[in-house]
């Protein structure tokens, strides 16, 4: 081991001892005197205690802005939550598939930043899949059988279309699209997807507008099973 490697090692064993012995320097305060304490250029920093009041105080002001950013995202978070609650009512209003198609794609570029989206909805008479609405053609049979496994594991899945992909589901230039998320949707007698293209990187991830777009997702499957019941 090399001299620099054990230095460091010492260095760790002896930070990981005072940390679990914070009151090492009252049982040996002699030590104290042999101490440098790092001065900062703009405050007079003269004692242990007085240095350690100051990174206390500096915790304590980077903890109060946390909280703060914390509290900021939430407040935006539950308007969010609202616009998308006031969105979904719409949805359930629409009287037919291409109502409800229009209706979900306007909002999903208000919402989502989508500049590309797609409700794709496939019937299954005979165990296969056929085409009752979508928005190209003609239906390949790679269309058809891509997503099985999405099917599958019935979870939204983000960022995992490929350009062949997109250059199928969408009949426009997909080159600058950055993020994607694709929703199952499994109903009586028929599948679906929404199909979701943004050219803003990593728009689409966990936290609570993927948790909102798999309830409006929810939403239109039990919203496509009363259009076509």
């Amino acid at each position: 081991m090399s001299l620099v490697n054990k230095t460091r090692d010492k260095t760790e064993q002896i930070i990981k001892y005072l940390r679990s012995h914070p009151d090492f320097f009252q049982e040996n305060p002699d030590i104290l005197a042999n101490i440098n304490i790092p001065h900062l250029p703009d405050q007079e920093v003269s004692s242990m205690l007085e240095y350690q009041v100051q990174r206390l105080r500096h915790q304590v002001s980077e903890t109060e802005t946390k909280i703060e950013i914390l509290e900021k995202q939430a407040s935006v978070n539950s308007l969010f939550v609202d616009d998308v609650l006031s969105f979904s009512l719409g949805l359930y209003d629409c009287s037919d598939l291409r109502e409800l198609s229009t209706l979900l794609s306007n909002g999903m570029g208000q919402y989502y930043s989508a500049d590309i989206s797609s409700l794709i909805i496939f019937s299954e008479p005979s165990g296969g899949l056929d085409l009752i609405i979508y928005d190209i053609e003609p239906v390949s049979d790679k269309i058809r059988f891509m997503f099985t496994e999405l099917f599958h594991r019935n979870k939204p899945l983000c960022d995992s279309l490929q350009e062949e992909h997109l250059n199928t589901l969408f009949d426009i230039d997909t080159d600058n699209i950055c993020s994607t998320v694709i929703l199952p949707l499994q109903g009586k007698g028929w599948r679906g997807l929404i199909v979701l293209g943004s050219q803003e990187p990593n728009c689409y991830k966990q936290g609570i507008e993927l948790e909102m777009l798999a309830y409006l997702s929810k939403l239109v499957q039990m919203k496509v099973d009363h259009i076509l019941a």
